[in-house]
């Protein structure tokens, strides 16, 4: 995740310069990914290794192959038909355990595992991660109660803008999503810091009508970009 030092300031100075105009803060916090995502192999391997064996047997596999190891006496022999039974079964579970291993290994690469994670995981950790970074950097505490965030998730391919409750009351519907969009057009033509530059204006608008400057308005966060 590569910022060049002129992209902290483009960022910082459109940040800068929206908070002469209002007492709002706005903070923007970037990250490679919100998460690894661990569960996502194990759930990959964990269905197909309990689907992939079961549809090859229904589809003809059958574990009475194993049989013909010995000539097809078994069918008269009680310890022979046995035997075939635990081959049998010991052969199912050495495919399921083959199948776990191998899918497990596949959907740990990082572009597989990326491709197959449900959209809604994705949504749901990102939104996590945003809230958590919400407090962490003091969003939540400023003067006035009207910090805003511009979280954005790179690998993810996810944008969040949150704001203290107060500022959705204010602030004209659509926004945020005005916000969002901004950034993920930038993001997809790889110019991440004009997409947030533009995220920030967007939002500083809406914010300086809603939230004026008053006598006194200190910076109380960062205006730089926060890579995490």
């Amino acid at each position: 995740m590569s910022m060049t030092p002129e992209d902290h300031q483009k960022i910082a100075d459109a940040v800068a310069d929206v908070e002469t105009r209002t007492s709002a803060e706005i903070v923007c916090v970037i990250t490679h990914e919100c998460s690894d995502y661990r569960e996502v192999p194990l759930a990959w391997a964990a269905v197909l290794a309990l689907v992939l064996p079961a549809a090859a047997f229904a589809l003809g596999l059958s574990p009475s192959l194993l049989t013909s190891l010995n000539n097809g006496w078994v069918a008269g022999h009680t310890s022979g038909f046995n035997d075939a039974v635990r081959l049998s079964l010991g052969a199912y579970a050495v495919a399921q355990s083959a199948v776990f291993l191998l899918v497990w290994l596949t959907v740990s690469l990082p572009t597989v595992r990326r491709a197959l994670t449900p959209a809604g995981l994705r949504n749901r950790r990102v939104h996590e991660a945003a809230l958590r970074q919400f407090v962490a950097r003091g969003i939540a505490n400023t003067t006035d109660a009207n910090g805003v965030l511009i979280f954005v998730s790179l690998l993810d391919r996810r944008v969040e803008v949150l704001a203290d409750a107060g500022v959705h009351a204010a602030v004209p519907a659509g926004t945020w999503d005005k916000a969002v969009s901004a950034v993920r057009v930038a993001m997809k033509a790889n110019h991440r810091a004009e997409g947030l530059v533009e995220a920030v204006k967007i939002c500083g608008d809406a914010l300086a009508n809603a939230f004026p400057p008053g006598e006194y308005n200190p910076d109380q966060l960062p205006n730089g970009a926060i890579l995490i």
